[in-house]
């Protein structure tokens, strides 16, 4: 989010309206897909131009190996509305923390961003694994597997307050198995 990374405000006029044909692509790069997807997931787009437009556009990006892709589109969208998924709903800036980390031989990416509400509020870690995934036409292209939300003020990674796009339990095991590849 070029525009929202370093500036204010969340999602541009021009990267809202570029929403309604957004799909994923082998020509899209992780930062690529977690910028669709957050400004997909941003308030402003979540109703947008018709209900629950902003999940569908991010269930799109899922994996299909995510909990969350497996969801109603009506059960996605009211996952947003639950306290610790605000980060990802009401966020105005938006950073990237750190550099896009290749894992399992690249065959999956992690990558921290920051997020705000406003330019006096805490930055939130969020945290993005994204996987290869063969898609029909047998291409592959980079989906959204996990991502954790992290309370501000938090700097463990035992800390993570919830898993978004994730059931509770199921958020604690890709925990468990991201950790594991990291000591991997």
């Amino acid at each position: 989010l070029a525009a929202a990374a370093g500036g204010g405000g969340g999602p541009t006029d021009t990267q809202s309206a570029a929403l309604a044909t957004a799909q994923p692509s082998p020509a899209l790069q992780p930062r690529e897909v977690i910028e669709t997807v957050m400004c997909a997931l941003h308030r402003r787009n979540q109703d947008t131009p018709y209900a629950r437009f902003g999940s569908e556009v991010a269930m799109r990006f899922l994996s299909p190996d995510s909990p969350a892709s497996q969801r109603s589109l009506e059960q996605f969208a009211d996952y947003l509305s639950q306290e610790w998924y605000r980060p990802l709903v009401e966020w105005s800036e938006m950073r990237w923390d750190g550099d896009l980390v290749l894992l399992g031989n690249g065959a999956e990416a992690y990558q921290q961003a920051g997020v705000r509400s406003s330019p006096t509020a805490a930055w939130v870690s969020i945290r993005w694994i994204l996987a290869r995934v063969l898609a029909e036409g047998g291409h592959e292209e980079w989906r959204v597997a996990t991502v954790f939300v992290q309370e501000p003020d938090s700097t463990q990674s035992d800390d993570l307050e919830a898993a978004a796009l994730a059931l509770p339990a199921e958020a604690a095991a890709a925990i468990s198995r991201w950790r594991k590849r990291q000591m991997a």
